[in-house]
C-alpha cells in the first residue's frame, strides 16, 4: 500500500495499481522543468488524485452540501481516499486487495474513522455491502464500477452519515439532516 499525504488529504493506493499516473506525472514534470522536491511532488500527486476521485462521488448537490455542513459541525476538512480493488467474500463481507492480501473494509474504516471529515472508498462493492462509521462521513459505490462508470453517473453513490445511517435514498431525510446540521453550525 502506498500512502501519499498533502496538507489536507491522504491517499491510500493499493500496490495493485501500477502507479502509472504517478510515474506519468513525474516524467511529464521532469521533461518540462526540474522535478519538485521529494516532499512536494507526492503532495501534489495526492491532491490531484483526491480531487480526481472525489469529484465523481460528489456529483449530487445534496452530497456537497452535506459535506460542507458536516465540515462545520465536526470542525475538520481532511479527506481520506482508499483506491484499491474491492471484492465480496462468500459471506457478503466487503474487502479490498493490496498485492496478494485481502483486508476487511469495515476494519479499515474503523481504523480511519474520526481522522478525517470524509472517507471516500474507490473500491468495487460487488455485493452492495453496508458499512458503518461513528465520526466520519463515508462515500462509496454500491457495485462493481470503473472510473468511466462513475464519470458518466452510472453508479449509485452511497453515503453513510454517523448516527443516521445511509442517507442517499431518502431525499426528505437528507434535507432534514442538512437543516439540522446547519442549525448546529457555530457562528465564526
Amino acid at each position: 500500500m502506498r500512502i501519499f499525504h498533502s496538507d489536507k488529504h491522504t491517499l491510500y493506493e493499493s500496490c495493485d495499481f501500477s502507479g502509472d499516473a504517478f510515474l506519468f506525472h513525474s516524467v511529464r514534470s521532469s521533461s518540462a522543468s526540474p522535478l519538485p522536491d521529494t516532499v512536494a511532488f507526492p503532495a501534489l500527486y495526492c491532491d490531484t488524485e483526491v480531487y480526481r476521485l472525489t469529484r465523481y462521488f460528489l456529483r449530487r448537490t445534496s452530497f456537497r452540501r452535506l459535506l460542507k455542513a458536516y465540515e462545520h459541525s465536526v470542525q475538520q476538512d481532511r479527506y481520506i481516499v482508499l483506491k484499491a480493488h474491492g471484492r465480496s467474500t462468500r459471506r457478503g463481507e466487503w474487502s479490498f486487495r493490496d498485492g496478494r492480501r485481502y483486508y476487511d473494509m469495515q476494519h479499515w474504516i474503523n481504523k480511519m474513522d474520526g481522522t478525517a471529515l470524509a472517507l471516500f472508498l474507490y473500491a468495487c462493492n460487488r455485493a452492495n455491502a453496508s458499512i458503518s462509521a461513528t465520526k466520519s462521513l463515508v462515500f462509496h459505490a454500491d457495485r462493481k464500477f470503473t472510473l468511466s462508470d462513475l464519470h458518466r453517473g452510472r453508479v449509485n453513490v452511497r453515503v453513510f452519515v454517523p448516527g443516521e445511517g445511509y442517507a442517499e435514498q431518502d431525499r426528505k431525510r437528507l434535507r432534514s439532516l442538512l437543516q439540522d446540521l446547519s442549525h448546529c453550525v457555530r457562528p465564526s
